[in-house]
């Protein structure tokens, strides 16, 4: 695994790079039988963190229990 980075003043120049991109979210609403009675599905924007990218956005993949607003 990588360096981890605690300060945007450690980052290498140009580390960081924000790529556009898509994922698909399904959500599938099933009886007591189990047999589909409803499914939702909608293709969402997110943007991806390629490099050592920091953030202070906290939970992470990193630290996934922590909650920081």
């Amino acid at each position: 695994m990588g360096t981890p980075y605690n300060n945007p003043t450690e980052f290498p120049e140009g580390s960081c790079q924000t790529i556009a991109s898509t994922v698909l979210v399904e959500k599938q609403v099933v009886d007591d039988n189990g047999h589909v009675i409803r499914r939702c599905e909608s293709e969402l924007p997110v943007s991806k963190c390629e490099g050592a990218c920091y953030s202070q956005s906290q939970p992470s993949l990193r630290y996934p229990s922590l909650y920081k607003k």
